[in-house]
């Protein structure tokens, strides 16, 4: 396959993102033909690497933008403007030379928010891992001080990125959307998740992997901590959970390793919280030493307040060190709980306290760093390193262009058969013939659904009421028999009397709405045995009024209870075989529904081979 690598940070022995360009690039062209498409000050360190690079080797295309705009660069212009305009620069300076490519994979920066300029190319277009989708958590914004304003205006950015036209416009012509943690998942829009493949955008190289056979030495515990010098970082939460942890076990060290602004403030904290001789500052220490740097060290902490992934750590599990990490972000793409101690992200008291008991817990267990350290070169071992990055971006490559053969196919066919006569024709025919079917299905599902609404349940609505009526009146007949109270008596003798008008609407009701059927004799039985109820009420009831109680009780048992219970039975399975007719024309719309389903996908199916055998082809 003949791909073409965008990598505006592209460089050996650098770290961070160069790194990832680099690395990506030439791991790739094992696999592949790859032409990596990178800013012309990059080369001399390219040109360097590759004169001692073994196996095969990409090519390289350099661009950069007009003198004035890199000139402006040196001189304050942000380097995501700069990076903008480059990536827009890059695609007018291939226009027209995208021919021999087969795929393009937008590699460095990484950014989510600027995925490049790869629209409308006709190829298959993979970008990422892409990353900067986590932000800072809120509680310790105020920890930023003076760039304060820019962390708030960036996090704002990244929760409302998905809106920008760019980045919907890359992304929906992307076939494949890599993206390095979860936090940036979260940002990709929801109607492309379909297409989203979460792959760590770092890795390590073999040299870098040392197994850890023994304790490093016999002293007390030394903990690690690179990273670059500034807020975002971390290293004052470092500090201060170093201090905290020395305070309860004197024994321990911390070597802390890097440049950048916040030096002099770290430096400073230090010492003023007293603990200059527990600390070892080495300043920048240069790539090529930072794994034997790691190897004389105990466990590594990290404590990135914002990270994409976390490359250090990756180099520290390298050497089998035992990792203390937030937990979130890119981190916890990294580590699990068998190869770090995770300590939760609340509030920077809680926070730092936490990574202090983190500390106090490995210096105590030495079983438990080593099970952690063991577990977590492992892991990297097994997932990051950069020969299995690239068999997973190779797998990626490989889906991404058998799904652009078939969009190119269909694309061409579908051409071809909008602008042939006989497209046309059978396109006509297969949409007329689906109308057809169409319309009387929804005819006959207008029919039934109507004999549903307007008569099936009105039907059970009449029904039920009267069985309702029926079953209050009968209790208050039993009342007005058993009662001796004349007042209780009378009340009880009006009730039923109201309600039983009621109950002949009701069933007068449904007598209108009754369709011919196997109801019928049931619903004469009904009427029969509420005739024969109603006759032998109204003798208790006469009797009753006259006083003679004896005669009203044994006449309410010979000739109201046994009609009453065949009337209950009668209006009961009634109201049965008017659910079983609901049921059954219920389960006929379902029925004429899954028939439709299936008819509609037979037509879509012959539309298709109709297509491909007569109308799509030549």
């Amino acid at each position: 396959m003949k791909v073409l690598v965008s990598a505006y940070a592209c460089e050996p022995g650098r770290g961070s993102e160069p790194e990832v360009g680099w690395q990506t690039a030439t791991h790739l062209a094992q696999i592949h033909e790859v032409t990596v498409l990178t800013r012309a000050n990059n080369r001399p360190l390219i040109e360097k690497g590759l004169a001692t690079l073994p196996g095969k080797h990409p090519a390289f295309i350099y661009y950069d933008l007009p003198g004035w705009l890199l000139w402006l660069k040196k001189r304050g212009m942000s380097v995501a403007i700069y990076y903008f305009l480059w990536q827009l620069g890059a695609r007018l300076h291939m226009r027209g030379k995208l021919e021999p490519f087969d795929l393009i994979h937008h590699c460095t920066f990484n950014s989510f928010r600027q995925p490049g300029f790869w629209w409308l190319t006709k190829k298959a277009v993979v970008i990422g891992p892409l990353g900067g989708g986590q932000v800072c958590p809120w509680n310790f914004l105020p920890w930023f001080r003076k760039q304060l304003l820019y962390e708030i205006f960036r996090s704002l950015t990244v929760l409302c990125g998905y809106v920008l036209p760019q980045i919907l416009t890359s992304m929906l012509s992307a076939r494949r959307i890599l993206v390095a943690n979860g936090d940036t998942l979260k940002c990709i829009p929801w109607f492309f998740r379909a297409k989203t493949v979460q792959i760590l955008e770092t890795a390590v190289s073999p040299e870098q992997i040392i197994e850890r056979t023994e304790q490093r030495h016999s002293g007390p515990p030394r903990f690690l901590w690179i990273s670059r010098l500034d807020k975002l970082k971390g290293g004052e939460l470092a500090v201060r959970a170093f201090a905290l942890a020395l305070a309860e076990n004197p024994e321990l060290r911390l070597t802390m390793g890097g440049a950048g602004p916040e030096e002099k403030p770290l430096r400073a904290l230090i010492e003023r919280l007293g603990i200059g001789h527990a600390v070892d500052w080495r300043g920048r220490i240069p790539k090529e030493e930072v794994t034997s740097v790691m190897a004389s060290h105990d466990a590594f902490l990290f404590t990135s307040l914002r990270d994409t992934s976390g490359n250090v750590m990756l180099e520290a599990m390298a050497v089998g060190m035992p990792i203390i990490t937030f937990a979130h972000h890119g981190a916890v793409e990294i580590s699990t709980e068998e190869t770090a101690l995770q300590v939760p992200v609340t509030n920077s008291r809680e926070t730092i306290a936490g990574m202090k008991d983190a500390m106090l817990r490995l210096a105590a267990d030495p079983a438990l760093a080593r099970r952690l350290g063991i577990a977590g070169l492992q892991r990297v071992k097994e997932r990051f390193t950069w020969k299995a990055q690239a068999v997973r971006l190779d797998h990626v490559f490989e889906a991404a262009m058998e799904e652009q053969k078939v969009l190119d196919t269909l694309q061409k066919s579908t051409f071809e058969a909008l602008f042939s006569i006989r497209g046309v024709f059978f396109a006509l025919v297969f949409a007329l013939a689906i109308a057809v079917v169409e319309f009387g299905v929804v005819r006959t599902l207008q029919s039934r659904t109507d004999s549903i609404v307007e008569r099936t349940l009105p039907r059970l609505s009449h029904i039920a009421d009267a069985n309702a009526m029926l079953t209050e009146s009968f209790s208050n007949t039993v009342m007005a028999v058993n009662s001796d109270d004349p007042a209780e008596r009378t009340r009880c003798i009006a009730k039923v009397e109201i309600l039983s008008p009621k109950t002949t609407e009701a069933l007068e009701a449904y007598d209108r709405l009754r369709e011919p059927g196997t109801e019928d004799p049931i619903f004469q039985k009904l009427l029969m045995h509420r005739s024969d109820y109603l006759a032998g009420r109204g003798k208790v009831f006469d009797l009753l009024r006259a006083g003679q109680n004896k005669d009203a009780m044994e006449t309410y048992k010979i000739s109201v209870t046994p009609p009453y219970e065949a009337y209950q039975r009668a209006g009961d399975m009634l109201l049965q075989a008017n659910i079983h007719e609901g049921a059954n024309k219920g389960a006929s719309l379902v029925w004429i529904c899954r028939i439709t389903e299936i008819a509609l996908v037979l037509s879509a199916m012959i539309i298709f081979i109709f297509g491909f055998t007569v109308g799509f082809s030549r």
